[in-house]
Formats: structure tokens, sequence, C-alpha cells
């Protein structure tokens, strides 16, 4: 049964995987199992490594210069929005149910046949780490997390993360396309005697948008639809932190051609979608919010660009 203490092989792995090589030397290797950490804390000290951070940005602006156009249809009528809408739901519904940790979480460990109750509390522990990027990045830009706000999380899974938001702020909603999902989060946060998972009303209005490793599983269309529809709804003052990636290598859509390939392959599992940055500036200026801060956040391995998109609403 694999585990979230990293071993020798995992160590070698996460250096092939995340900087494309091996360690250096067995010193290394001893180093970073001698750390008081997770197999996800390795994964995250390499992510945030110099040597890392410097291979991104190098990477990142070459593939923005070198790109070839590729066509990507983002503006559909809305009778399109719900038929692709439609599909994700029917996705994520059946990942909910047979997967509900491994489809927030991507790990072997995560998988239903490995899980066992400390398993369990080292999933939901991972969403601190998340909270605290967010604040980091509230405090970088001069603001803090107000513990009178009310925090909207698009995605929220099974409270991963919203576990750690309801305990910071007066009120967390959270919003998901997968009844099954939500029920997990609502039965968790029962369980756990936590501040209550609202669920959506018809018409919240909150203080900070927050969404991770979520819009990149929506095509296009559905990811500039979200963004539209939840940021009309933010609060003068408020603060927009998501992820999502915005090139993919070779990466093009059009929805007719989606739609008639979702009609005959059904469910087909976690898909990787990109919304090219022009229409999430476009969305921005639409809803009177000005960007603080556009970075990469790299979340989806080596198959194109993801970006952390933080900014305020000041109209």
């Amino acid at each position: 049964m694999p585990d979230l203490i990293p071993n020798r092989a995992d160590v070698i792995q996460a250096y092939k995987t995340i900087l494309g090589r091996e360690p250096e030397s067995e010193d290394t290797i001893s180093y970073h199992l001698e750390q008081p950490t997770d197999l996800l804390g390795l994964w995250q000290r390499l992510f945030q490594s110099d040597e890392y951070l410097r291979q991104q940005r190098d990477r990142v602006l070459a593939s923005f210069i070198n790109e070839s156009t590729q066509p990507i249809e983002v503006e559909t009528n809305k009778e399109n929005i719900a038929r692709l809408m439609q599909h994700t739901e029917q996705c994520w519904e059946k990942l909910g149910r047979v997967e509900p940790y491994w489809s927030v979480l991507s790990h072997d460990a995560f998988r239903m046949r490995n899980i066992e109750p400390r398993r369990v509390e080292q999933f939901y522990e991972s969403g601190a780490a998340a909270v605290d990027d967010c604040i980091r990045t509230l405090e970088r830009n001069g603001h803090a997390l107000d513990p009178s706000w009310t925090v909207l999380e698009l995605g929220c899974g099974v409270g991963r993360v919203g576990e750690h938001f309801s305990k910071a702020v007066l009120r967390y909603i959270g919003v998901d396309v997968s009844a099954e999902h939500l029920a997990k989060a609502k039965a968790h946060f029962e369980h756990e005697a936590l501040p209550n998972l609202d669920a959506i009303r018809d018409d919240p209005r909150f203080d900070l948008f927050y969404s991770l490793i979520v819009l990149q599983h929506n095509c296009p269309p559905v990811m500039a639809w979200l963004l539209d529809t939840f940021l009309e709804k933010l609060n003068v003052g408020g603060f927009a932190f998501f992820q999502i990636p915005c090139r993919l290598d070779g990466y093009s859509f059009n929805v007719e051609k989606y739609l008639e390939w979702a009609s005959h392959v059904g469910d087909h599992g976690v898909e990787m979608h990109a919304l090219p940055q022009q229409y999430i500036f476009r969305i921005f200026i639409n809803h009177g919010i000005t960007p603080l801060e556009v970075i990469p956040y790299p979340l989806i391995g080596s198959t194109g660009d993801s970006f952390l998109f933080f900014g305020r609403k000041i109209a």
C-alpha cells in the first residue's frame, strides 16, 4: 500500500518529475528523508526551490514567445454552455462517487483502495497550505484575511480547503458541480463540528473568490462563463484568487467538435483545458477588477502553463 511518508524511490522520482534530473548525491536524498514532512511536503519543497522556479520562468517565457497560434473558441450561446456544463457534471458526479479524494489530489495514496483514517486526516490537513498561500498573497499586497469576510470557493470538492477557510472567516460558501462531492463535504463538516458549509444561494455576495485546480477541468467557454458569473457577485473591495491554465501544448478547442466528441465518449474522466489570458483580463475589466499579481503557478505538470490570478474589485 503506498504511503505518504517518502522513501528513497519517492525522492528520486520527485526529482525526475519536478526538476527533470536525479538527485545530485546520496546526501541530498538523505536530507529529504530526514525532513519532518510527508510526500506532499517533499513535492512542495521542490516546487518552491530556486532551481524549479528558474526553470519555470525560462520555460514559460519561451513557450509563450514560440507558441504557434491555435484556435480556441471561447464565446458561444447559452444552450451550448448548458450542454457543456452537463457533460462536466456527469464526469464529476461519477468521480465523486467512486474516487472522491483522488479526484481532488491525484496521488495513488488517495485512491479508495488505499484510504484509511490517517490518510484521510493527511488529505484534509494538506488544505491548510493552500489557505496559507492565499493569506501570504494578500499580505504581500498589503492586505489580510479579514475574519468578517464571506469566502466563496468554486470547486470545493469534499471540503479539503474549505475546512481551513471556515475556521478563519465569518462565512464560507462551498460550490461544486458534483452533488457527490458536496454531500461528502457536508458530512465532513458535520463530523468535525466545523462552521456550516453553506449551500449556494440564488444571489450570493462575497469578499473573496477562491478556486484552485478546478477551472482547468472545464472547457474554455465554461471557464469564462464561471469567472464572469462569480466575479460579478464579488463585493466591491473584495479579492479574487484563482489558478487557471492559460496555455497547453498543442491545445485547441471547438465547441461543436467537442460536443460531438462528448456525446460519443460520454464520461471521459478528468480533462485538462486552458483559457488564454486575454479573456481573463477582459472579464476583469468588465467587472472593475484590478490585477495585482499574475504569476506562474505550476499545478498541471509539464503539459502547459498555469497561472495564479490575484486581483481586487475597485468598482
